[in-house]
């Protein structure tokens, strides 16, 4: 796979894991969000997806409003998100449920059933909560999943800066991450809710400022080798911590 390289112009990852926290803020970052009527469609990780990208983009100084600029949109999401057991009537099993027809007749007739579970359940949850929440409008993409979510979420925005047809890049994930490095059989290690964003421009971009490269080929090298668990969220905090040493691509290689 040939790959140009790319700048890392800024990122956020932020997780209630310290380990995950690239900054400790104290006020949890909710005071970003603008629009907080779309609250009722988070799914899991989602607030925080939105978090990331609003520390994100302060730190880098953009303007996502500005018509000048042409922003790219790709995000990917980590875990199980919905439903959850309480969203599906909890207590169905006390009511003498006794077959699927039993629990499709409860959960229909219930009240308690979250009316926006399909839409938490959907995988592009985060791309359209985010897509609203910065009011973005143009290229965009949601892709399956996890860490090869993300490596695919890269390579898009990769292939969309080298063409021109955007200006920069926002790579969003978010979700539950697996705590394990390496693939368990028994999934016995827990998972980590997070959300993290990187913005990205190509190398054409004239700037003052010395930013990071990235290579997508060399990212998806460094993955396969590196024999990551599918969703582990170590393997963002790998590429995280890389780009925070400055250290050029050719270290992946």
């Amino acid at each position: 796979m040939e790959s140009k390289a790319i700048k890392l112009i800024g990122y956020g990852l932020i997780s209630d894991q310290p380990e995950f926290n690239r900054l400790d803020h104290g006020d949890g970052g909710r005071e970003l969000i603008k629009n907080s009527k779309l609250r009722r469609f988070y799914a899991i990780g989602t607030e925080k997806g939105l978090i990331s990208s609003r520390r994100a983009l302060r730190s880098s100084g953009l303007n996502i409003h500005d018509p000048a600029i042409k922003f790219g949109l790709y995000a990917t999401q980590y875990g199980y998100l919905h439903p959850m057991p309480s969203e599906l009537l909890a207590e169905a099993g006390q009511n003498g449920v006794k077959d699927e027809h039993d629990i499709y007749r409860t959960i229909w007739t219930s009240g308690q059933v979250n009316p926006f579970i399909i839409t938490l359940s959907l995988s592009n949850n985060l791309l359209g909560v985010l897509s609203q929440e910065l009011g973005l409008q143009g290229d965009c993409a949601s892709f399956l999943r996890g860490n090869m979510g993300l490596l695919s979420a890269f390579n898009e925005a990769e292939l969309l800066l080298s063409q021109g047809t955007i200006d920069y890049a926002l790579v969003v994930a978010s979700g539950m991450g697996h705590l394990a490095r390496e693939p368990q059989p028994d999934m016995a290690k827990p998972f980590v809710e997070f959300g993290v964003t990187f913005i990205l421009t190509s190398d054409n971009e004239p700037s003052q400022r010395h930013y990071p490269t990235i290579n997508v080929a060399a990212l998806y090298r460094r993955y396969r080798e590196g024999n990551y668990s599918a969703e582990t969220i170590h393997f963002i905090k790998d590429i995280t911590e890389h780009m925070t040493s400055r250290i050029l691509v050719e270290s992946f290689h």
